[in-house]
């Protein structure tokens, strides 16, 4: 559907969601090559400019926290790309009383796209990804909450040293589309106990409306990173924790790091 307002571009509706998962159903995970993560953590890193990050993106999380779920547009906040870490640098997380654990799945974008550029279909949004792969949103849970209880801004909650942990990334160019993502599972176990898993058809706003949301505020640019929310099951972590990131099938790796 097109809309004035919007400069004639094509916005991603319910509709075109659920015909992607539609023609992404024929195709089963069983029957696909996994592919495997090997991008340098550390490239992708140093190519990070702006770090999107989606919050309430899953409704049982939403409930978990006690939070209204979005229903209309996602929630958004920033990281700064100082506070990214690779998931084998163990010990650069600065922490506080209460340091939350928060599984994401986590895209980076592939060249610089303008605001309202017009893309037609779902399959079009996934091309503008040069990477997918799996990464922690630590979150400073006792300085978020007496942030809020002030009504200040909680950006000191989320945007500190070793905030952003993200692992190696899959090249979605060797995937073929159409390609069942929503069927995607991932997992964390923290100290060999699994905290959080889920599936990326889970999510409230899919990865392809998060890329046309942003789009209709402002230009992407290339290695711009989206957290796309976590999943039911967030936690306390203390330093020395052992974590596993694990893409439980489609996509091939399992990521180990000490906080």
């Amino acid at each position: 559907q097109e809309h004035p307002e919007n400069g004639g571009k094509h916005v991603l509706q319910k509709s075109d969601m659920n015909q992607m998962r539609s023609r992404a159903g024929a195709m089963r995970l069983s029957n696909i090559r996994r592919l495997s993560c090997a991008t340098n953590v550390s490239e992708v890193m140093a190519s990070a400019k702006n770090i999107y990050c989606v919050g309430r993106n899953y409704v049982a999380h939403a409930h978990e926290l006690g939070n209204e779920v979005p229903k209309e547009e996602p929630v958004l906040f920033l990281k700064a790309n100082s506070s990214l870490r690779a998931v084998e640098d163990e010990g650069s997380t600065l922490f506080s009383d209460e340091v939350h654990h928060e599984l994401e799945v986590v895209v980076q974008i592939k060249h610089h796209v303008a605001k309202q550029t017009s893309l037609q279909t779902p399959e079009q949004r996934w091309e503008l990804i040069s990477g997918i792969g799996l990464g922690l949103d630590l979150t400073r849970r006792d300085k978020q909450k007496a942030l809020k209880d002030k009504g200040l801004p909680w950006t000191l909650s989320k945007s500190f040293a070793g905030a952003g942990i993200i692992g190696p990334m899959c090249d979605p160019t060797e995937i073929k589309l159409p390609f069942p993502y929503s069927e995607l599972e991932f997992s964390l176990t923290v100290n060999g106990q699994t905290r959080q898993s889920a599936t990326l058809g889970q999510m409230i706003f899919p990865i392809p409306f998060l890329i046309d949301f942003l789009l209709s505020y402002q230009d992407l640019d290339a290695g711009d990173l989206i957290f796309t929310g976590t999943p039911e099951g967030v936690g306390p972590m203390s330093a020395g924790d052992e974590f596993v990131l694990r893409w439980e099938n489609g996509l091939d790796g399992q990521f180990t790091g000490i906080l």
